[in-house]
């Protein structure tokens, strides 16, 4: 029987796909625990809808995040920080306070998971940010740390 997942099921398939399983298993277990549903024509249609909808949804938020990466990385972001003579920061500059700047710029919220340092950064100078958006929108940014001026 072939059935429709309604919902992620373990060693089985993921929500939203066609899957041919035993009788026995989809009346006994899918589809008393509402797990999954029957694949008929018109339940295959309306599958296919929303996913039609979906894939149109991803790539509109897809096509937002390119524009706001591009954005971006027409730009160089200085930041002043607190030193000493050395170079060295008085603690250090993490993606959250990186995020933190990019929202400032953008004038909406980016999130601190979307950008990625290898480290903590420690020391003035000038740095390559990587940026990751949702749906593999990837980019690097330049972003230099310069001394506060007192």
């Amino acid at each position: 029987m072939k059935v429709i997942l309604k919902e992620n099921v373990a060693k089985l398939g993921k929500k939203g796909e066609i899957k041919k399983v035993s009788d026995g298993y989809a009346r006994n277990y899918l589809f008393p625990r509402d797990l999954a549903e029957e694949a008929t024509e018109s339940a295959i249609k309306h599958l296919k809808s929303i996913k039609s909808v979906q894939n149109e949804h991803e790539e509109k938020e897809r096509q937002k995040n390119k524009e706001k990466l591009d954005k971006l990385m027409k730009e160089f972001f200085v930041m002043k920080v607190k030193a000493g003579e050395k170079g060295k920061l008085f603690g250090s500059i993490t993606n959250g306070d990186i995020a933190k700047e990019l929202s400032q710029y953008l004038g909406e919220k980016v999130d601190k998971k979307h950008v990625i340092l290898d480290g903590h950064l420690k020391e003035i100078g000038t740095y390559d940010v990587d940026v990751k958006f949702p749906g593999g929108v990837k980019g690097t940014l330049k972003v230099k740390l310069e001394p506060q001026e007192e």
